[in-house]
């Protein structure tokens, strides 16, 4: 069979189908810089100007679908609005957002929980701190109220093997505190992630019912121009989606939506 460029209603099913396999703070990350699907051209190999589809843009920078390698790629975008350095990975949407989301070391894994615990509220009374101290050194403060791992008994860690190589870690009034020499920043941030791994995730409860209420709101009016490409439904879809409000907001959090009609 020969090849053919996905089409936008395909590209938009793969999209529904792969958010199913991302985790919430991937499918938040989406949700933040989704943009309407957009055709952008790209050359390949140098040589034939084609159009892919963009999904998603941070920045300059955007996610595209590249339906020759049927994967997810980030690239920049030229002066022109072009892609003039095309990828040629074979990513699945999930592997694209952790790049995005910088998994591949501990701060990026610490981005990745810090919007694990944002829902609307929790980041307006807590959050993380990053600083120096004087002697010199990091200082790491991460508030754990209204977490998994509030009220949850950590073992104080202390490692003295010189004046540049030391670190202290606690859990104090529900706060994690690290402090460390100038080149142990990561290893506070692993002694702080490794304990949140072996922590066993807490039951679905008021938090997840408040966290799916502030998303809800935040989604808006259904004041698109077409109407929602979900089978057998005829309401009007989002602005910046294909599907209505409550189909979205199942596509993106993994189940239906059981709220107040805020």
């Amino acid at each position: 069979m020969a090849w053919a460029p996905i089409t936008k209603e395909k590209l938009e099913l793969l999209i529904k189908e792969e958010l199913e396999e991302c985790t919430k703070a991937q499918r938040k990350m989406f949700v933040c810089y989704r943009v309407p699907l957009r055709q952008v051209s790209i050359l390949r190999n140098k040589k034939k100007s084609e159009h892919v589809f963009v999904v998603a843009q941070r920045g300059n920078e955007v996610m595209y679908y590249e339906d020759v390698e049927e994967g997810f790629n980030l690239s920049p975008l030229a002066a022109d609005g072009s892609i003039k350095s095309p990828g040629s990975e074979q990513d699945k949407l999930s592997w694209a957002l952790r790049k995005w989301l910088g998994s591949n070391n501990q701060i990026g894994w610490l981005q990745e929980w810090y919007l694990n615990q944002t829902n609307g509220d929790w980041e307006h009374q807590y959050g993380v701190k990053i600083g120096t101290l004087d002697n010199p050194g990091w200082s790491v403060t991460i508030d754990l109220e209204e977490t998994k791992l509030e009220d949850v008994k950590f073992d104080p860690m202390k490692i003295e093997n010189s004046d540049l190589d030391w670190l202290v870690c606690k859990v104090e009034n529900n706060k994690f505190e690290g402090d460390c020499s100038p080149q142990n920043l990561d290893d506070v941030l692993k002694v702080f992630c490794d304990w949140v791994e072996k922590v066993p995730e807490q039951a679905p409860g008021f938090q997840d019912q408040k966290e799916d209420e502030v998303f809800w709101k935040q989604l808006g009016d259904e004041s698109g121009t077409e109407t929602c490409k979900h089978s057998n439904c005829g309401k009007l879809a989002l602005k910046l989606s294909s599907m209505c409000k409550r189909h979205h907001f199942e596509m993106v959090m993994g189940h239906p939506y059981s709220g107040p009609e805020i």
